[in-house]
């Protein structure tokens, strides 16, 4: 088995600069934020998709997304919304900056691309889901045949099937390939499920369950490639938020 990737820590988010700059910033953007908005890093586009809770202590809400969203060449480590390629009038409001991740470094295998955002105001974020309303918490695994659906920025709502578990292989991104395992691949044959801005997006059941995160897919975006959540929410010590934030 490969070495899982590594999750790092960041200092402590947000400074008064940035706060007083988000709330600034949030009476220009549409709140709360929910599954399938558009949501991005300082030139990134994405998709808003899960948001989770400290299984130590619930109640502070965070939102997870894709580490190559928010880290990296280009990044400051802070989530934006909208996305830079919806920006309308240049404002865009910082919804929060990122705690953890886990690396997109090394030769692999990789096991995650996934970062956990501080959000600096709970109430800018909605667990309530557009298709289905509250979450019903998560899978702890996700098994081939299962159909499953999805909100995000780009393909909107769609649906595939699960064909295939503890998926290896390489995955393009900018700077070079990476190698993942333990992935999941859907399938969708009549229509495009994975395009770009869709990293991030929430798969999950009809009911509500949540089975994994969206993070790339095919060239002809037939095939997407997502994580299984059970494993991105042991690492972070989180867990699905089923109730907004008081």
């Amino acid at each position: 088995m490969g070495k899982t990737s590594r999750v790092r820590k960041a200092d402590p988010p947000g400074t008064l600069t940035a706060e007083a700059q988000a709330r600034l910033a949030l009476r220009s953007v549409r709140l709360p934020i929910r599954a399938g908005t558009s949501v991005g890093g300082l030139r990134s586009t994405a998709t808003a998709g899960l948001v989770v809770t400290p299984q130590s202590k619930p109640g502070k809400s965070y939102l997870l997304v894709n580490a190559h969203v928010v880290i990296g060449s280009g990044s400051d480590g802070k989530l934006y919304s909208p996305g830079a390629k919806d920006r309308r009038g240049g404002v865009r409001a910082i919804i929060g900056e990122v705690e953890q991740w886990s690396s997109l470094d090394g030769t692999g295998p990789l096991r995650m691309d996934a970062a956990v955002v501080a959000v600096y105001n709970s109430g800018a974020v909605d667990p309530l889901h557009p298709l289905v309303g509250h979450l019903k918490g998560h899978f702890p695994r996700v098994q081939k045949g299962w159909r499953l659906v999805k909100l995000s920025r780009t393909s909107g709502a769609s649906s595939g099937v699960v064909v295939q578990v503890g998926w290896r292989g390489f995955v393009r991104y900018s700077d070079r390939e990476r190698y993942f395992a333990n992935q999941i691949v859907i399938h969708n044959p009549n229509r495009k499920i994975a395009l770009e801005g869709d990293s991030g997006a929430l798969w999950m059941s009809e009911d509500g369950v949540a089975a994994a995160m969206a993070f790339s897919g095919s060239k002809d975006g037939r095939f997407a490639f997502a994580t299984p959540i059970n494993g991105i929410l042991d690492a972070f010590g989180m867990q699905v938020a089923t109730r907004a934030a008081r």
